[in-house]
């Protein structure tokens, strides 16, 4: 992947636990090396439980241990700009759910991904709304985003950038 298509993968998901923690990053892993490249990069968009609370015990837990599995990771495949990121989302009441929730859940999770690969938000914004491990995020021109359940297969994440940043696209 040239510079100028640098490019994300993001993978969204609901974090419940430290095993489900685990269980993405090594997804993570695996779609790094089914889809090595320079200038491709990994971010795990993790949302919050639904809970009648702000904050829970498991938001520190999930942020302390993804920050210590992102470094591992990052320390595994070293790298300058990162590789590999996390992100996770601070609760926000929701009038219609009657509860604390991560804004929008998936939509709004890519929503405030976008608008933080495009320098929109600012570090005020960042800090009320997400948790990012590491603050340097790659300047990219495309994200790829799949879900819990998708495994992109061999250099099929190259094909789909070559295919978009094709001219006649």
């Amino acid at each position: 992947i040239d510079e100028e298509t640098s490019t994300i993968i993001a993978m969204p998901t609901v974090i419940n636990s430290t095993e489900k923690l685990d269980k993405m990053i090594k997804k993570m892993e695996t779609t790094y090396l089914a889809n090595r490249s320079q200038n491709m990069y990994y971010m795990l968009l993790g949302d919050c439980t639904s809970t009648q609370k702000e904050y829970v015990d498991l938001d520190e837990k999930v942020v302390k241990y993804g920050k210590k599995l992102i470094d591992d990771l990052n320390a595994k495949y070293p790298a300058e700009p990162k590789l590999f990121n996390f992100l996770y989302r601070k609760r926000v009441y929701s009038e219609s759910e009657g509860c604390y929730m991560g804004w929008e859940r998936k939509r709004g999770a890519l929503t405030q991904l976008n608008l933080l690969l495009l320098g929109k938000l600012s570090k005020g914004q960042i800090a009320n709304s997400m948790y990012l491990v590491h603050n340097e995020i790659p300047k990219v021109k495309y994200l790829i985003t799949i879900d819990e359940d998708t495994a992109l297969s061999l250099n099929s994440a190259k094909e789909l950038v070559a295919i978009i940043s094709h001219p006649l696209n």
